[in-house]
């Protein structure tokens, strides 16, 4: 007997780590998801918040997970793409925490799957 996935219902949390190159198709619409507050000793460590998430698909492990979106990858995809970003493929890299800021920067390209043997190219500089 064999089966085909059709839809996943629960999924792990999918992290990018800092300098690896993820080739992420997004499988969802943006949905808001409550962080609640951490505290450590009685004392407030991070206050409760909401934020964005999707579903995607790693394409190099096929891992499918999902992603809280950092304000900076929030901000990217929506100002990129405003009218949506379902169904398309990036590749992302999460660069180092710069010095005196609360943020990692994100090295954001849309990019197509090209025939086997060839590396992925971001569409924008597809000829």
């Amino acid at each position: 007997m064999k089966f085909t996935k059709v839809k996943t219902i629960a999924a792990q949390k999918f992290e990018l780590e800092t300098g690896t190159e993820y080739f992420l198709k997004v499988d969802s619409l943006p949905r808001t998801v409550h962080i609640p507050a951490e505290t450590k000793d009685g004392k407030d460590v991070r206050p409760a918040s909401n934020v964005q998430a999707i579903m995607v698909t790693d394409l190099q492990t096929g891992q499918t997970g999902e992603l809280m979106l950092t304000h900076v990858l929030e901000n990217s995809l929506t100002d990129g793409y405003p009218d949506g970003y379902n169904g398309k493929i990036f590749r992302i890299v999460k660069g180092e925490k710069l010095r005196g800021k609360d943020y990692f920067p994100m090295q954001i390209d849309e990019v197509e799957i090209e025939a086997e043997n060839e590396e992925p190219t971001t569409a924008k500089n597809k000829k």
